[in-house]
């Protein structure tokens, strides 16, 4: 009997102390669930809900475009659009760039691009003549010099240029071109330099210039509009591009060229260019 009473008191002791150290655990284990759940808690309050991951990541890459409609403007309502815009917005996002756009004093832009002020011109910039100049993307787009007239004037080839009087927008390819006395080159009796392209415009109602030359993508939407006309031939075939300085990123500067490629075959760059009432095949194939 004694020993059955022993037995009991030693079933007990053991019973307590087992349940005793069960309660211990679970009270750490619930304090280190609790503890976790607290240190969890707080570095979850410590993320921005506006920002993900992706977006802290990507870099900016600042894009330096001059007011040159269709390619780079702002439309009524301030926001910056147009064809190179456009592209540059796609284009970017493949590559998991952040695109901002800076509108500069164009005069400046190899100063600027130099000066690492921006990191690139992208606005129906010509590469033709310009090769060695820059580090280049492209070409994306082909376009054409050509030179614009009222549809009443008598000039109606580049060589009725001759002792004419044109107007071209300042620091463009344009004022160069005029000057080199080039085999196609007419021998013109002034050329005029203006700030902007709307200026120059104007000049052929208000200065009493001949003539206007820049682009055609550029100058089009006139010969729609108002009463020009285009001359039956043009000043050059040019090729457009994305400058970087010549310290640049070779890996960036391919991969965008490859990537503009890659959209050209998918028709995107047609859509774009068609967008602005533009015909995307001369400027996207050359053709």
């Amino acid at each position: 009997m004694c020993n059955i009473n022993n037995r009991l008191k030693e079933y007990k002791r053991n019973t307590l102390n087992f349940f005793t150290f069960t309660k211990k655990a679970t009270t750490r284990v619930a304090m280190f669930l609790l503890s976790v759940s607290l240190i969890t808690g707080c570095f979850c309050q410590r993320q921005d809900p506006n920002k993900t991951v992706t977006e802290d990541s990507i870099p900016t890459i600042v894009v330096g475009i001059d007011n040159y409609e269709p390619f780079s403007f702002k439309d009524e309502e301030g926001n910056i659009i147009g064809i190179d815009v456009e592209l540059a917005k796609e284009v970017f996002h493949r590559l998991n760039y952040s695109p901002e756009f800076k509108f500069i004093d164009w005069s400046k832009k190899k100063e600027l691009l130099d000066s690492k002020k921006i990191d690139c011109i992208w606005s129906s910039f010509t590469m033709t003549g310009r090769e060695s100049q820059f580090l280049w993307a492209g070409p994306y787009l082909y376009s054409q010099q050509v030179v614009m007239v009222p549809k009443n004037s008598p000039i109606y080839s580049i060589k009725d240029l001759n002792g004419k009087v044109v107007g071209v927008q300042s620091t463009t390819k344009l004022e160069d071109l005029l000057l080199s006395g080039g085999k196609n080159i007419p021998k013109i009796k002034e050329m005029i330099v203006f700030p902007t392209k709307s200026e120059t415009v104007a000049s052929i109602r208000e200065v009493g210039v001949d003539a206007v030359a820049g682009h055609i993508t550029a100058l089009y939407r006139y010969t729609v509009q108002e009463h020009f006309r285009f001359l039956s031939d043009a000043l050059e075939e040019v090729r457009l591009g994305v400058a970087f300085p010549k310290s640049g990123d070779q890996k960036l500067v391919d991969a965008l060229t490859n990537t503009l490629e890659d959209m050209k075959n998918e028709g995107l760059v047609d859509e774009i260019i068609q967008k602005y009432g533009l015909d995307p095949k001369p400027l996207v194939w050359g053709k």
